[in-house]
């Protein structure tokens, strides 16, 4: 690929509420931006999607030879018709995947793969060997200095967190139990999820305060091939707020902790008490929590993953003018729209996100 290319078009499968698109499209956008590059939302859906919406034969073709397409875990006969056409308008198409699903096959007709982790990057790797594929880190979202930090004087017991999805309360309840039956005395357990019995309701505000006003992050790691292939984005995300962590023996937690990273990995229940006691010991505690700290802040900030991307894609600078090739591509769309078959909300939302495009042009 030509390094000319330094104009990004996105295709993500949700908005800012979608974990995912998050890492692995607006924060990477925003940095192109900071730095100069252009760089468009094209399609970001109000609720999470993992097909692109449907259409018959797209009726036009627009020069887009200064641009790279970011399809991102999206999947399925309406995508591989949108890459087709991104492809013959001149597009060089990148498609960013986190997750093991078998039935995917759209990845496959991308110029380029991008993995979040090694144990996914095999996977790939191994059903296919002529495909370029690269593991990118995903970045913290926000941070917090340790040294900042104040032990709440009027707590003797030690704040436990365990923040995430409802799909993986399963695998927190062994440790749960554990922490209820040997460690109710010292131990405040406060799990931030969108599972019904979560202490807290999960939102990316409460997340960030409760990690902000905790002393030890537990991440239970499940034995199932989906979850194996899982990135450590939480474990980063947890060391960034200063939290120490105890892990399950996810491959990329214990590829982190083999290159040096401050963290315990507990590949049993008599492990998971050993540490969860080592970390009662304040000053441990302390001394690990900088450690997480000092480890990632630089490493995986949005700032340092962008650059990974960029450096992958070998893109230096950023000299283009497009807006002409963008107007031209929201005018079409807006009229294939108009006489396509999409209808109701399906319509209404593609039809906003291509408002948003326009008042992004009308600021460029």
């Amino acid at each position: 690929m030509k390094s000319m290319r330094d104009t990004f078009l996105w295709f993500l499968c949700g908005s800012t509420d979608t974990a995912s698109s998050r890492l692995q499209g607006y924060i990477i956008h925003k940095e192109f931006l900071k730095n100069g590059y252009r760089s468009y939302i094209v399609f970001s859906p109000n609720y999470y999607v993992r097909d692109f919406p449907s259409f018959q034969k797209l009726p036009f073709r627009i020069k887009l030879n200064n641009t790279i397409s970011i399809i991102q875990k999206l999947k399925g006969k309406n995508t591989d018709k949108l890459i087709a056409w991104l492809r013959m308008c001149g597009s060089y198409i990148i498609y960013v995947n986190c997750d093991l699903e078998y039935e995917n096959e759209s990845w496959k007709k991308a110029d380029m793969l991008f993995v979040t982790s090694k144990k996914l990057f095999d996977y790939h790797k191994s059903l296919n060997k002529d495909c370029r594929i690269f593991q990118i880190p995903e970045p913290y979202e926000y941070s917090y200095n340790p040294c900042f930090k104040k032990r709440d004087a009027l707590s003797n017991r030690v704040r436990v967190v365990w923040f995430g999805n409802e799909v993986n309360w399963d695998f927190l309840l062994p440790w749960k139990n554990i922490i209820e039956k040997n460690f109710s005395n010292d131990v405040e357990l406060i799990t931030c999820s969108n599972h019904s019995d979560a202490t807290v309701g999960w939102s990316l505000s409460n997340q960030k305060e409760i990690l902000k006003n905790s002393d030890i992050c537990i991440l239970p790691t499940g034995n199932s091939m989906a979850f194996s292939v899982k990135s450590p984005n939480r474990l980063i995300q947890a060391m960034a707020m200063g939290v120490p962590c105890i892990t399950g023996p996810l491959d990329s937690y214990i590829s982190m902790q083999n290159k040096g990273f401050p963290l315990f990995v507990a590949r049993n229940d008599d492990e998971f008490r050993f540490f969860l006691k080592k970390l009662f010991n304040d000053h441990v505690r302390r001394n690990v929590s900088v450690d997480s700290y000092n480890s990632v802040i630089s490493e995986y900030s949005s700032r340092a993953v962008a650059l990974s991307w960029l450096n992958i894609l070998k893109i230096r600078g950023s000299n283009l003018d497009c807006y002409s090739n963008f107007e031209s591509m929201k005018n079409k769309l807006n009229r294939f729209i108009a006489c396509s078959k999409m209808v109701g909300r399906q319509r209404d939302r593609l039809y906003r996100n291509l408002i948003c495009i326009r008042s992004s042009f009308s600021k460029s």
